[in-house]
C-alpha cells in the first residue's frame, strides 16, 4: 500500500512534458493577442466583426471561437483588459508622494488617460453591457476609494457624504466625459480639467466641516 501510495505521489510531482507546456504557452500568447486586438478594434468600432478582430490578432476565426465562444465572453474579457490597464498604471504612481487634493487630481488624469483611449468602447460598454462593467468597476473604484478616504482623514474633502457616493460620482463622471467626447465631439483634451474641476468642487470640505 505504501509502495502504491509513494507511486502516486512520484506520479504527481512529475514535471510536465515541454510539448505540453509551449502549447499552453502559445495558447495565452494567441489569448492575449486576441484581447488586445479586440480592445484596439472596440475603441474605433464597437460593432467590429470578430473574424475583423481575429484577422487583427492574427490568429483563425476557430482559434478564436475556441477562446472566446461568444462576443459577450470576448467583451468580458476586453472589459477586464481595459480595467487592469487603468489598475496598473495607478498601481505604478506614487500618489503618496502628493498632497491629498494634488493625488486626487493626478488619478483623475490618469483615468481620463485611459477611458480616453477606449472611449468609444466605454460608451458601447456601459449602455449595452452595463452588467459587464459592474463586474470589474471594483478594481478602479478601490483604488479611488482609497485616495479619498486619505484625504477624508486629512479633512481635505468633505465627510458628511457617503463615500460610496463620491466614489460613484467619479465612476460616472468619467462615463459622462466618454460619452461627450463620443456622442457630441466634445475635445477630449478639455475633459481632464472639467473632471478635476467637478469633481474637486463637490468633494472639497465646505466651511462648516
Amino acid at each position: 500500500m505504501s509502495g502504491l501510495t509513494r507511486s502516486r505521489a512520484s506520479s504527481r510531482r512529475r514535471p510536465e512534458p515541454a510539448p505540453a507546456r509551449r502549447q499552453r504557452a502559445d495558447a495565452e500568447q494567441s489569448k492575449a493577442r486576441i484581447v488586445a486586438a479586440a480592445a484596439a478594434c472596440l475603441a474605433v468600432d464597437p460593432s467590429t466583426p470578430l473574424t475583423t478582430i481575429a484577422a487583427t490578432a492574427g490568429v483563425s476565426r476557430v482559434t478564436l471561437y475556441s477562446h472566446f465562444p461568444t462576443r459577450r465572453d470576448l467583451l468580458d474579457a476586453t472589459v477586464r483588459s481595459v480595467v487592469e490597464k487603468a489598475h496598473d498604471l495607478m498601481e505604478r504612481e506614487p500618489f503618496e508622494l502628493r498632497s491629498p487634493l494634488e493625488a486626487l487630481e493626478r488619478m483623475i488624469r490618469l483615468s481620463w488617460q485611459v477611458v480616453a483611449e477606449y472611449q468609444t468602447f466605454v460608451v458601447s460598454i456601459s449602455r449595452q453591457h452595463g452588467d459587464l462593467v459592474d463586474r470589474y468597476d471594483h478594481v478602479v473604484n478601490d483604488q479611488v476609494r482609497a485616495l479619498l478616504e486619505r484625504a477624508r482623514r486629512a479633512g481635505s474633502v468633505r465627510s458628511d457624504q457617503p463615500i460610496e457616493w463620491q466614489v460613484a460620482v467619479y465612476h460616472d463622471l468619467m462615463v459622462t466625459g466618454a460619452r461627450l467626447a463620443v456622442n457630441e465631439g466634445m475635445p477630449s483634451e478639455v475633459i481632464p480639467d472639467l473632471l478635476i474641476q467637478t469633481l474637486l468642487t463637490a468633494y472639497t470640505a465646505s466651511d462648516g466641516n
